[in-house]
This record gives structure tokens, sequence and C-alpha cells, in this order.
């Protein structure tokens, strides 16, 4: 992921680096004062068409007020203008780190800007400043960004703006700029580092800086450490220096140490009986003997419900069963040949992604992505191949249908790492999720932890950042050199944000765009474009699923 080529910031005045205080009392009600600075009086004044005595006798007669309460109430509030010293400091860095041209853009008169001006400890902070009652433009008038681009010979492509009004960030945007919306300080600060700085390198410094301190968190902020979420760091960076692993002799258990909340009435209690789920995931990323493995797997096989599907204890008094570990269990006996172990496993796991029976996730984990994922891990790892069950080779295909469905959806930081490590593995355009990972990185480099599994007890939500944190790595780091396969011909369009569907939705309806797709040109849909368009669109990713099914099938058989 390539660093930002943002060389020009531009921001305005009023509510983004000054602000006036609530609290300041006039003869003036604020109601009333809102009233007249949003009048076409008050624009004529900021634009310089009017003098101030002009411009407060107007608004006493259209607001039944004096020229001396306003004038009063105009001064009071002056008075009460402060700096934001947060975002000042934090622009007096960004310029230091990013070598940025900074310049202001601002609806202000000129006496009130007079006043403003004195506020900024260092005023060569900015390279140059745009006034509206100066320049006697104002925005959101294109005329002002115009003006202003072409007196600082600034490419539009290469700029931020930064206003606490939509209209004003929507002129910008529609003139290429990239447009920031600023509700608070520490949000527009967050923006501000996403959009300038490499997100790669930020979040990679965020694992580093905290290496084998990423414990997990509950909703109560409860913290504790486990190995299957160090499992999965280590998983995905490969960074041993990272983690920290409680190794066992033999079978893995969850919880290092004692185990938090326990469900146990036994305030002894040191650990929970081990587990298949742990346990395969660590057999399938540290390095293990052979000969031990297999021991370990023929031992899984004890541990068997009536329909044969893999238990998810190493204890017959807890018969649990959750299709996100018999996911890892099928990982691990795939690394290792024996997938004829688990036909069972693998015919329910193939029913499970046909029906869509993952969509509000399991005893255990309770993300539909999670369980999209670790299929994605599965098939990555294990290929399948002409000694593979034919069932097994139906999975991949049919695994890129329902992630095609799943773009857009709503989801938090992990959800959406997760699902665009599973399309960028089978060559699928997620530019929609991968957008909304990058904006909610945070302002220290990682991202928040999400809800990676729960307490089936209390349901209980639990996340790590480490986790979600090196899989939104991950999923920029390979979207960024993300090569074209074959496999983008199933670019089915991404519901609208915010949707949750069980069953295929209509595409969405908006602007047209030429994809190219396995060597032709088709159309893609960036909105809702008609119930007909949809069905035609979703048939065709159906019947190519297939095609490619049969051929795995009729290559193998």
């Amino acid at each position: 992921m390539a660093k930002s080529t943002c060389t020009t910031l531009i921001l305005d005045l009023g509510d983004v680096l000054v602000n006036w205080s609530p609290g300041t009392q006039t003869a003036v009600p604020a109601k009333a004062l809102k009233k007249m600075i949003s009048s076409t009086i008050w624009s004529e004044y900021e634009c310089g068409g009017l003098s101030e005595d002009c411009c407060y006798e107007k608004l006493g007669s259209a607001f039944g007020f004096s020229t001396t309460e306003i004038r009063e109430a105009m001064e009071a509030a002056r008075s009460s203008l402060q700096l934001d010293q947060t975002m000042y400091s934090a622009v007096c860095e960004l310029k230091k780190a990013y070598s940025l041209r900074i310049f202001a853009l601002s609806n202000m008169s000129v006496p009130d800007y007079a006043v403003v001006e004195k506020l900024f400890p260092d005023r060569t902070l900015f390279d140059g400043m745009f006034i509206s009652g100066a320049v006697r433009m104002r925005k959101p008038d294109l005329r002002f960004f115009r003006h202003m681009l072409e007196q600082t010979q600034t490419v539009p492509q290469r700029a931020i703006f930064v206003d606490d009004k939509i209209d004003n960030v929507v002129s910008a945007r529609s003139l290429g700029i990239k447009g920031l919306v600023c509700t608070n300080t520490l949000d527009t600060i967050r923006e501000l580092l996403n959009a300038l700085g490499d997100p790669v390198k930020r979040g990679k410094q965020f694992l580093h800086l905290n290496a084998k301190g990423f414990s997990s968190t509950t909703a109560e902020g409860d913290s504790f450490y486990e190995n299957w979420s160090q499992l999965m760091i280590l998983d995905i960076t490969k960074d041993l220096n990272l983690v920290s692993l409680e190794k066992p002799a033999r079978l893995w258990q969850f919880f290092i140490g004692k185990p938090l909340l326990s469900p146990s009435s036994d305030p002894d209690i040191k650990k929970f009986p081990a587990d298949l789920d742990t346990t395969s995931v660590a057999l399938t990323v540290v390095p293990t003997d052979p000969a031990n493995a297999h021991s370990i797997m023929n031992e899984m096989l004890e541990y068997l419900s009536p329909d044969g599907l893999v238990l998810t204890y190493f204890d017959h008094t807890r018969p649990r069963l959750c299709p996100v570990v018999e996911v890892n269990i099928l990982c691990l006996f795939a690394l290792h040949n024996r997938l004829h172990d688990l036909q069972p496993a693998l015919s329910w796991l193939h029913g499970i992604l046909l029906h869509r029976a993952y969509l509000d996730g399991s005893r255990y984990y309770s993300s539909p992505d999670l369980f999209c994922y670790l299929l994605a891990r599965l098939l990555r790892r294990s290929p399948p191949s002409p000694n593979s069950p034919p069932l097994y080779a139906q999975l991949l295909p049919l695994l890129i249908t329902r992630l095609a469905e799943r773009r857009g959806l709503a989801g938090d930081a992990l959800s959406l790492a997760m699902r665009v490590v599973a399309c960028n593995w089978n060559g699928i355009v997620n530019e929609v999720d991968l957008e909304r990972l990058r904006a909610l990185q945070m302002e220290d480099g990682g991202w928040e932890a999400g809800e990676l599994y729960r307490y089936p007890s209390s349901g209980l939500p639990v996340g790590n950042r480490g986790v979600t944190t090196a899989l939104a790595v991950q999923a920029l780091e390979e979207a960024g050199s993300r090569a074209e396969t074959p496999m983008r011909a199933l670019q089915a369009e991404a519901p609208k944000p915010g949707l949750r569907a069980k069953t295929p939705r209509p595409a969405p309806r908006g602007r047209r765009s030429r994809r190219a797709i396995t060597g032709s040109w088709v159309e893609a849909y960036d909105g809702y474009d008609g119930y007909k368009e949809s069905v035609i669109g979703y048939a065709t990713s159906v019947l190519m699923a297939t095609l490619v099914s049969l051929f795995l099938i009729l290559s193998f058989a």
C-alpha cells in the first residue's frame, strides 16, 4: 500500500481550528444569532459586500434587534474565540511529518479574521490564507475553490480539504479534492492520519510496538491471554516475536492459565479440557512432528457425534459442535491428506455453505465472515487436487459466490478485514470493504478489536486488537499487490452497506462502469439497476460457479 501522494492540506478556520465558546451570554439569544449568520445579509458581509456597520444595521432591521445589541453580541462572540490546541498541534505535526503545504480557506469577514489571526502561536504554519471577505468569494461556491487552486498551483487530487459544513465538502469533492467533514477533533485527526500515512506501515508499527502484549478483551473490559488468538496472529504474520504461547506436551488448551469467567463452580479450576479447535489451529501453524500430528488426529477421531462430526472438546461430557471448529479440524486433516477420514464433516460444511447456514454465526463464533475466512484459509492451504473428494472440489466455486454476496454488508473492522482477505485470496475485487477498513484505522495505527468470539453461556463478546490489526494489514497489503485472476469473473456487485441478506438481493442502482473480466468487457453496476439486471447478474455468477465446479470434478475423475 503506497504512501499518500497528498501535498496540500486546506483547512476551514471556524469550528475546525478555532471554536466559539458555547457559554457566551449576550442580549441576542444564541438561536437568533445562528439565524443571523446563516442569512444572506451575513453572506454578503463575509464576501466584503457590506461594511460592518451596514451589516449590523440590516441584521437589526431583519431580526428585530437594535444595532447596539447586535454589535455587543458579535463582539462578545469574537472575544470568546479559542484555538483548538489539539487540532493545531496535530496540524503542525502533520505539516512536518508529510512536508505539507497548509492553506486556510474560510468564510470570514476581514474584521473577524483580524481577531482570529492573533490566536495562532506560529503564523508561519500557513502557506497562504484565503478569506472570503478579502477575495469577495465564499464557500460553497466552486469559484472560490478554483481561485485557491489556481493561486496556489494545487493539483486537486493531491489535496485534502477539512470543513465542518457538508455543503462545502461536497463542492471540494466535486473538483477532485479529498474532502473530510470535521465532526470532532479526534476523529478528524484520525481521518487525516489515515488519508496521509501508509496504513500498512502504521499497522506493522503498532504490531511491533505491542509485541507479546495482545491480550484478548471482553466487552466489559476484562483482559486475559489465550492460545487461540495468539495462534491466529502467528498464522497471519508468521512472526513468533509478536505472540505469547503456552505450548503443551501434546494437546492444546484454549486458555493460558486459569480460564476467565469459568462456568465451573469450583474456584480452584485451573483449565478447561483440551479442545480440538485450538489443537487443530496449532498443528497447522506451529511446526509439528508428522508422527505426533497423525497420532493426535487419530485421537480426534475418537470424539465423534452420532452423525460422524468431530466434537469441540477432548471430553465426551461436553458434546459440543461448531461449524467453525469443524473447518479448522478439516484444515488439519487436509494438510495431512486425510480428508477421507472426515467425509461427514465435509458434507456438513458443504451444506452449511450451500444453504447459507452460517449467516447467524455459531455457538462460539458470531461472525459469518469468520466462517468464510477460515474456509478460504482451508482451501488456500490445501487446494483441491485430483485425489480430493469431489465434494471438496465443489467448495471453492461455491465459496467464491458466497464471498461476492457479502461485499458491502455491515461489519466491524475484524469482519471487514476477514472479508477482504478472503476475497483477495480468491481474486474477487472488494474495494467497498477495503475503503471502509482503511477508514477505521485508529490514531495509534491499529484497529479496534471487534468481536472475535463469544462466551456461549453469557454471550459476552471477546476481541483481540492484535488479530484484527494483523488481518487488516494483510488485507491492505495483499490488495495493493493483487494480481488479475480468472476468478474475477464472479464479481457480483455488493449490496449497500448496512444490508444483511440471507438470499441474493437485487444489484445496486447507480452509474455504470466498465471492467475488464477474463479478457472481455462486461457491464458492472455500482447501484440498484433493476430487478431484471440483478437476476441476470446473479444467474451468471451461479452458472459460472457451477461450470467451474463441473470442470474440477471431471478433471479429478
